[in-house]
């Protein structure tokens, strides 16, 4: 819920075009936290080709072992935080992140549609900075469409978000490589 006028919280932050180099190339954030005291999220299209199976101190569950790791971004970037998106449970859906194992089984057996992610790192801001990268054209924000993080795959929401806002770059070459992260 946002809770001052300029809350940024749950929208995609995706890196712009035209800032192509660096750590945030082609990244999409999803922006959790948004306030005066400063604003995180995580990187939801980059996965690691890995998953929790293969951090053998994480989990014993081995109904845990699938879920795919993503490089959710540069702070922090030794921890493993567990979180889910889960769709239809609200009438826009949700996000759990840093959550328990025995939560994150929870949600995988509830009653809803949901897509358990694990994240090494995540993204910070102080509250002027992220507004200063925003008005300097280094991100771009679109709204939080729960479909269309369960219905395009990682890779191509980048993209996906980029021809949604800017209709004009439909024709824009794809990106070169592949996002995942090494």
């Amino acid at each position: 819920m946002r809770t001052f006028e300029s809350d940024l919280s749950w929208l995609f932050l995706c890196a712009s075009p035209t800032s192509n180099t660096g750590e945030f190339n082609n990244s999409v954030v999803f922006l959790i936290e948004d306030s005066p005291d400063g604003s995180v999220g995580v990187i939801i299209n980059r996965p690691l080709d890995k998953d929790i199976a293969e951090i053998p101190e994480f989990s014993d569950d081995p109904r845990l072992n699938n879920i795919e790791v993503y490089a959710g971004g540069p702070v922090a970037m030794n921890e493993l935080k567990l979180g889910a998106f889960i769709l239809n449970d609200t009438s826009v859906g949700s996000f759990h992140y840093g959550i328990s194992p025995q939560k994150l089984l929870s949600i995988i057996d509830g009653p809803y549609e949901a897509k358990p992610m694990a994240f090494l790192g995540c993204v910070c801001w102080d509250y002027k900075q992220l507004r200063d990268e925003i008005d300097a054209g280094l991100w771009f924000t679109s709204n939080v469409d729960m479909e269309t993080i369960f219905d395009v795959p990682p890779e191509d929401l980048w993209r996906e978000l980029l021809v949604r806002e800017f209709p004009s770059l439909s024709d824009l070459p794809s990106p070169e490589g592949n996002v995942k992260s090494n």
